[in-house]
C-alpha cells in the first residue's frame, strides 16, 4: 500500500495543491466585493392635503458595495427611494429618507446615501379659469366661425400658491388647419402666463376639454336709412312739419337674407304733446338679428308749426242798449 502510494507522488502532490489553489481561486471570485454608484430618483410621500411640493429633492447617487452579481440586480432593478413629508411643514425641509434594495440584493449590497435631503412645500392653491380655445386656419369664402367653445368651460388649476397665481390663461389649441368645416375633439388644456409660456408646475383637472367650432355664413353689411315712426298727436293747434336725423344713415350688419328686405331703420318717435321745435338723443334699436356698426344714437330735430286761433265772433246787443 504504501509502495503504491510512494509511486508518482511528485503527480499527486502536484495535483492536490492545483486544486487547492483552484478552490481558492473561485471562493475569492464568489466573494469578491466591488463598489459602484447608482442614480437614484426620490418620491415625496406622506404629503400633508394643504402642502404641495414646490421645490423637488435632486436625483442624487448612491454608493453600493457587493457581490458584481448583486450590483448587476440593483442596476436593473432599481432602488425604490422616498421622503416622508408627514409632519412637515410649508418652507424648507430637510425630511428622512427611505431606500429600498431589491429583495434579492437585501443583505448582500451595502449602501451608502443621505439620511435626509432638502424639499420646499408651499400651501396649495386652487382656482378656477375658463378654457380658451384657440384655432389657426381661417374658413371658406362667404363663411365664418362663431366664437368656439368647450366642454367644460372652466377646469381647476392647482399647485404651489406662488405658481397657480402666475396662471394668466387656459388654453385649448384647436388643430383646424386641414378642415374648412365644423369641427368638435378632445384637446389637452395648458396653462399659460401673462408672456404665453407654459406653466407646467400646476396641475389641471380635467387635462382635456371637448373643443367645438361652427362654421356659419358670414353675415353681409349694408346702410339702411333712418326713418321716423311717430306716434301720438301735438299740442292743439301745431303740427309736425319736418323732422331730421342726425347722421340721417347707419351701418347695420346681419344674416343676406334677413338684410334684403331692407331699406331705412324705423325709429319709433312719440309725438304727444309736442308745441315747439325739439331737438333729441335718440337711442337706436336695430331688428332681432341684426346689429349696427359703429355709431349707436342719432341726433333728432323735430319742426313744429303753430296755426293762429280764430278770434270768436262778439255777441251782438240787443238794440237800444
Amino acid at each position: 500500500m504504501m509502495a503504491f502510494l510512494r509511486r508518482n507522488w511528485e503527480y499527486k502532490l502536484l495535483s492536490l495543491v492545483l486544486s487547492v489553489l483552484l478552490y481558492f481561486i473561485a471562493s475569492t471570485q464568489r466573494n469578491r466585493s466591488l463598489s459602484s454608484t447608482q442614480s437614484v430618483k426620490p418620491e415625496v410621500v406622506g404629503l400633508p392635503l394643504e402642502l404641495v411640493v414646490k421645490t423637488s429633492p435632486s436625483p442624487g447617487q448612491v454608493t453600493l458595495t457587493g457581490p458584481p452579481e448583486e450590483l448587476d440586480r440593483v442596476r436593473k432593478e432599481g432602488i425604490k427611494v422616498t421622503v416622508s413629508a408627514v409632519g412637515a411643514r410649508a418652507g424648507k425641509n430637510f425630511l428622512p429618507v427611505t431606500y429600498v434594495l431589491p429583495r434579492e440584493a437585501r443583505g448582500r449590497v451595502a449602501l451608502e446615501a443621505p439620511p435626509t435631503l432638502e424639499v420646499e412645500l408651499e400651501a396649495r392653491l386652487t382656482r378656477s379659469i375658463p378654457v380658451r380655445v384657440l384655432f389657426q386656419n381661417q374658413p371658406p369664402p362667404g363663411f365664418e366661425y362663431a366664437p368656439p367653445s368647450s366642454l367644460p368651460v372652466k377646469v381647476e388649476a392647482s399647485g404651489p400658491a406662488s405658481e397657480v397665481a402666475r396662471v394668466d390663461r387656459v388654453v385649448a389649441l384647436l388643430d383646424n388647419t386641414d378642415s374648412g368645416e365644423a369641427l368638435s375633439r378632445e384637446v389637452s388644456v395648458v396653462a399659460q402666463d401673462t408672456n404665453q409660456q407654459v406653466v407646467s408646475s400646476v396641475t389641471l383637472q380635467p387635462t382635456q376639454v371637448r373643443a367645438s367650432l361652427t362654421l356659419r355664413q358670414a353675415p353681409a353689411t349694408k346702410t339702411l336709412v333712418l326713418s321716423g315712426g311717430f306716434s301720438g298727436e301735438p299740442a292743439p293747434g301745431t303740427h309736425l312739419t319736418a323732422y331730421t336725423f342726425t347722421p340721417s344713415t347707419v351701418v347695420v350688419r346681419g344674416e343676406p337674407a334677413l338684410l334684403s328686405g331692407l331699406s331705412s331703420l324705423k325709429v319709433p318717435v312719440s309725438v304727444a304733446g309736442l308745441a315747439k321745435n325739439e331737438t333729441r338723443r335718440i337711442v337706436l334699436t336695430p331688428p332681432v338679428g341684426i346689429s349696427l356698426l359703429g355709431q349707436r344714437t342719432a341726433q333728432l330735430t323735430l319742426t313744429v308749426d303753430a296755426s293762429p286761433v280764430a278770434s270768436p265772433t262778439p255777441t251782438p246787443k240787443p238794440a237800444g242798449d
